[in-house]
């Protein structure tokens, strides 16, 4: 019994250095989560990380579920598989970022965050739109120029 408790205080603890503002805490963090497997084993699910400098890590395949990623610094990190589904990533910044295969469904953020993403191949957008791998690039164009026409009547 000591032993899980010891093994559930530091996943509480590295959840919480992955939510540092300072990168080499984040990423360190981050990195010890996906060793230990913790990263995609629902761990991470409505995890509050706002303004977590999480610049270049590597979170593919995490499941970051209702996870609260607002202000979070995401430029140029692996996001590819990831479960981000229901997460408010509002003010979350994505330039460069890899999303390939990711499931953005019910996500908060505004479609020009996306925009800045590097690759959104295989992508499954927040209304359920599955991006394709070959022509990623031209349905997202079209899904953000429905998606600004649908806010500009509102």
């Amino acid at each position: 019994m000591e032993r899980r408790q010891r093994q559930t205080a530091n996943k509480a603890k590295l959840i919480a250095q992955m939510g540092s503002s300072v990168r080499d805490v984040a990423v360190a963090a981050t990195e010890e989560l996906w060793r230990k497997g913790w990263l995609a084993d629902g761990s991470l699910e409505n995890a509050y990380l706002s303004d977590a400098n999480l610049k270049g890590a590597d979170l593919r395949s995490a499941n970051l579920k209702g996870a609260v990623l607002r202000g979070a610094d995401l430029e140029g990190a692996d996001l590819g598989h990831a479960n981000l589904q229901s997460a408010d990533l509002t003010g979350a910044q994505l330039s460069g970022s890899r999303l390939p295969g990711a499931q953005l469904q019910q996500v908060h953020l505004r479609a020009e965050q996306l925009a800045q993403a590097q690759s959104l191949s295989g992508t499954t957008l927040p209304d359920n739109t599955r991006l394709s791998r070959d022509s990623w690039q031209g349905e997202f164009g079209e899904w953000r120029r429905k998606r600004e026409m649908q806010q500009s009547d509102q």
